[in-house]
């Protein structure tokens, strides 16, 4: 299968996603790239776009794409990401989701996933 590789801004997060805003689109298109074309498992998603973030700040566009396959394939690095998941990485996925899903706004995404990570994350 062809992978068409997203246009990101080159900056790398520290771990997990970013929280700038240029970092944070950039992973969300790395993100979204590797869950529509790569797998659906979203700890393997996260995986592949922190892998082209810090491989597009370095590399470049091609190198980015490449890297983030491999990471993707790579069980250390799955789990690495794995040992890490955490709120950050929901935020993502909920993003993702009310964007692709409910087809809203960028600024009502972040309102969505901030909701929903909160809601995760309060006590029962």
């Amino acid at each position: 299968m062809a992978h068409t590789t997203p246009r990101a801004t080159p900056s790398p997060p520290d771990t997990g996603p970013p929280q700038a805003s240029e970092n944070f689109a950039s992973y969300v298109a790395w993100y979204s790239w590797a869950r529509t074309g790569v797998v659906r498992d979203a700890v393997v998603c996260h995986t592949a776009a922190a892998a082209a973030l810090r491989a597009l700040a370095a590399d470049g566009l091609e190198a980015a794409r490449k890297v983030a396959l491999a990471a993707a394939a790579d069980e250390a690095a799955v789990g690495r990401t794995r040992a890490g998941y955490g709120a950050r990485h929901r935020y993502v996925e909920w993003f993702v989701w009310a964007r692709d899903t409910l087809r809203l706004p960028d600024a009502t995404c972040h309102q969505v996933a901030r909701g929903a990570v909160d809601a995760i994350s309060e006590p029962a």
